[in-house]
């Protein structure tokens, strides 16, 4: 909940934009994290607004100056970046005065981005409770694109989850949220523990130096399950996790545990032999023995058939 001290909009605009409405965690859910994540970034609104040079819909990301810093970052990070699979960056601007009542007026930072107007995937797994293969293999195909640029840009993004995968118009995948990214140095560890838990690899969470790609990379291979299947491998990479420690104990037990799920859910439902190898590897307890990107990207469960970017909003909608 956003305290009553902090600063409100009243007028119809924020510098150049027209502001339409607020953009609460339900009107879409790439700036949810705005809400939820209040204490992070002192967010203090989130709105829809219209960029007045092509009448698109923007949204805006709106702070106290005072506490502008990881604004600031995201842009920093966003203005350098531009990738089909990226969230777009629109302007950044500081010490924009607002009119917060009839008598005052604050000092705010603003970051506009594209609006992403089909939310994200976890509201889309959500809503269909798994996805097909072909198409889940095309969805994590873009998420590891959108890593292969980040990585050799050198950045690592550092909270790869659902909620931070946006779909566009076409429903194709758009990274978000860039609150957490850094520089990183190609094979330098880091001691920053930075990110949602849930999606650590073990050495995260054993507060080990890691490799924040590598990071990114476990993620991403967490995100790929729950696409096929429509709920998690395990809570956490952690040896207090059963799923995880079955999983680093018996691997054959651990899939023949998740088939049973998948059964329940529909008899027809496995785990494709060649995915199960891939997820293994990325899950692999030895961050030094786990998969690459470029091994990621050239598997053959990867390199399998997958839906062209243009027919992808149609194969959504005819999803039951």
């Amino acid at each position: 909940m956003i305290p009553e001290t902090e600063p409100t909009v009243t007028s119809s605009t924020i510098s150049k934009w027209k502001i339409l409405r607020f953009l609460d965690a339900g009107a879409n859910s790439e700036y949810a994290f705005i809400i939820s994540h209040i204490l992070i970034y002192s967010i203090n609104r989130a709105y829809i607004a219209e960029d007045p040079e092509d009448s698109k819909a923007v949204v805006l990301k709106v702070t106290k100056l005072s506490m502008s810093s990881a604004l600031k970052r995201e842009a920093t990070f966003l203005k350098s970046l531009a990738h089909e699979n990226l969230i777009g960056f629109k302007d950044y601007q500081e010490s924009v005065e607002i009119e917060v009542s009839n008598t005052k007026t604050a000092k705010v930072a603003l970051l506009a981005l594209e609006y992403a107007e089909n939310g994200d995937i976890l509201s889309l797994i959500q809503q269909k409770k798994r996805l097909p293969e072909k198409l889940a293999r095309s969805y994590f195909q873009q998420i590891i694109n959108a890593l292969a640029f980040l990585h050799k840009n050198h950045i690592a993004h550092r909270d790869i989850k659902p909620e931070n995968l946006l779909l566009d118009r076409d429903y194709c995948i758009r990274l978000a949220d860039f609150g957490f990214a850094e520089k990183v140095i190609p094979g330098q560890k880091s001691v920053k523990i930075v990110g949602t838990p849930t999606y650590f690899p073990p050495e995260m969470h054993e507060k080990l130096p890691h490799s924040p790609e590598s990071a990114d990379l476990f993620a991403a291979g967490m995100i790929l399950f729950i696409l096929v299947s429509g709920y998690m491998p395990f809570e956490s990479a952690h040896q207090s996790d059963k799923a995880y420690r079955l999983f680093r104990r018996d691997v054959d037990r651990f899939w023949s545990f998740h088939e049973g799920v998948m059964k329940n859910k529909d008899p027809n439902l496995k785990f494709n032999q060649q995915l199960k190898d891939l997820l293994n590897r990325i899950y692999d307890p030895d961050p030094e023995k786990r998969i690459s990107l470029e091994e990621i990207h050239s598997h053959k469960w990867t390199q399998g058939e997958t839906i062209e970017n243009s027919l992808i909003k149609a194969c959504v909608s005819q999803l039951p």
